[in-house]
């Protein structure tokens, strides 16, 4: 017999097996099917609560920005050029 022929046979027998399984046991398809839909359900609200927080900080952010321009008095000073290195004590 051909490893094919093997593998289908045993592929065969295990579908039966299942299936007499799941017929004597009816209550294994709702079971299985909540223990497959868990993970997914979990990475689903993890995932949008990440985004909830992200969205927060980047509010928050925004918010001290904000709030050092006000105490600034409006003006946003920029530092261009080269920074001058101060003289070193002799």
């Amino acid at each position: 017999m051909s490893k094919k022929k093997v593998a289908l046979n045993l592929l065969d027998d295990l579908v039966q097996d299942g299936t007499a399984i799941v017929e004597v046991n009816p209550w294994l398809i709702p079971a299985t099917v909540a223990v497959a839909t868990v993970p997914v359900a979990v990475w689903i609200a993890s995932r949008a609560r990440t985004r909830n927080l992200k969205k927060q900080l980047q509010i928050e952010r925004e918010r001290t920005k904000q709030l050092i321009l006000q105490q600034e008095g409006g003006h946003h000073h920029h530092h261009r050029g080269r920074a001058v290195p101060k003289q070193l004590a002799e």
